[in-house]
């Protein structure tokens, strides 16, 4: 816009005005002066031409200053007419965190007008509507980019990102916000499904578990070894299915806040010796060598639930083996690190593309090279993990380098102080 304004050339027109008012000037002290009066009737054409050419590039002037405030305005009404259909909230405001403008996307989610928010000291309202726009602006979203509040008895979630603005040698910011509250009850919706169907598939398979059980041990008769072989293959089959169905109902309970823990004082070193024991039969059949790093004179007896632990280093050693090509090492060390017990499990397997990397820990992902290594796998292992991790108040992170393997870390602490008071229901967009 400004380019457009600039290219009109008001510079070389205003130097042109300059010069024919000089000449102007000039010519009219010659009609005037008494001394000057044998060529008084010259000086009074040139000072009409003058005139004229003053007439006509003040036209052409105004003409060009008329055309550059018109597009001016008609590139405001462009920007307010895109600001005004945004799907997203936006909130601009000082550094006062007064208000300065809202969209009519964010005067929806506030359910107030810009007229009455524009120019408000927020911090001093009593309005609980304007309490939640305050706490809206001054919303740190480095540390966090979800925001929950209730409006009318129901649930509101936001994602909200923060940028900073500067004009007329001020600084200002905006408040991007993207409501996310359909989004969120739709995952609310897939998860109960999900929860019901698991619960239904549950009792037929077990019977169908027992039922093949009955027929592999012949006692309902001899098999022919072919029938048996099939057999076998179904049998295995429904077993995969069964721990399918058990991880389903695992992340069901984990996103309604009832997975169920039992914190008690137990042996973090007896814990991972069964799953590693558990382990060697899988990594002995892919030629996989499993090594455990540990360090003498570690606290190794503390509080945690042991079954679940049990279920995130059976997970994390499992991933390894499945993706490490045969001949492969995985390696399983933990150390102390301040107040926490920190796990690691590395392997030398395929590793973890860049692009992927965000989305490891989401229900049902895997990555395009683990499928076509491994066509096995629900996708839900890692989820589960990184939950219960979370739960004792430890956190689960990872690196890699793809074709070369990756290492998964979590840690968890030593005093139960640390362990979160109780248990809570998904609500983060992050968890998802």
């Amino acid at each position: 816009m400004k380019d457009r304004i600039r290219s009109s050339g008001p510079v070389e027109t205003w130097f042109l005005i300059f010069i024919s008012i000089l000449i102007f000037i000039f010519f009219a002290i010659l009609i005037v002066s008494p001394a000057l009066s044998e060529i008084r009737s010259t000086s009074t054409l040139a000072l009409f031409v003058s005139g004229a050419l003053m007439l006509v590039l003040f036209v052409r002037n105004s003409a060009k200053l008329l055309k550059a405030s018109s597009d001016l305005t008609k590139e405001r009404d462009h920007m307010a007419s895109i600001f005004n259909v945004l799907t997203d909230g936006i909130v601009e405001y000082d550094s006062n965190n007064r208000i300065i403008l809202v969209n009519p996307k964010a005067e929806e989610i506030f359910g107030v007008k810009n007229e009455k928010l524009r120019g408000l000291d927020l911090s001093k309202e009593e309005n609980s509507r304007l309490k939640t726009v305050y706490e809206i602006v001054t919303f740190d979203s480095s540390k966090g980019r979800q925001f929950i509040f209730e409006m009318n008895g129901e649930k509101i979630f936001l994602e909200i990102s923060t940028a900073s603005v500067s004009y007329t040698g001020e600084k200002k910011f905006v408040k991007i916000l993207r409501d996310q509250t359909r989004f969120m009850e739709l995952q609310r919706i897939k998860s109960e499904f999900i929860s019901v169907a698991a619960h239904q598939l549950r009792t037929p398979l077990s019977a169908i578990k027992w039922a093949l059980k009955i027929l592999l041990d012949g006692e309902s008769g001899d098999l022919e070894p072919s029938q048996k072989g099939f057999v076998e293959k179904a049998y295995i089959s429904n077993d995969r299915m069964i721990e399918l169905v058990s991880d389903l109902l695992d992340v069901s309970r984990i996103e309604e806040g009832r997975f169920g823990y039992e914190f008690k004082e137990a042996d973090f070193k007896e814990v991972l010796g069964g799953v590693i024991r558990s382990s060697e039969i899988r990594a002995k059949e892919r030629t996989i060598k499993l090594e455990l790093k540990e360090i003498k004179g570690i606290l190794t007896k503390f509080t945690f639930d042991p079954q679940r632990i049990q279920i995130v280093l059976s997970n994390l050693v499992d991933n390894a083996i499945k993706y490490t090509p045969p001949g492969g090492l995985v390696s399983i060390g933990y150390r102390q690190n301040g107040a926490f017990l920190e796990v690691s499990v590395s392997d030398s397997g395929i590793g973890i593309p860049d692009n992927h990397r965000r989305r490891v820990f989401s229900k049902f992902f895997r990555a395009d090279n683990a499928v076509k290594f491994q066509t096995e796998g629900s996708g839900l292992g890692l989820f589960i993990a990184k939950n219960i991790v979370k739960r004792h108040g430890g956190s689960m992170w990872f690196s890699s380098e793809l074709g070369k393997g990756s290492t998964f870390y979590f840690n968890i602490p030593l005093k139960k102080e640390f362990i979160p008071a109780d248990e809570r229901p998904l609500e983060s967009l992050e968890a998802i």
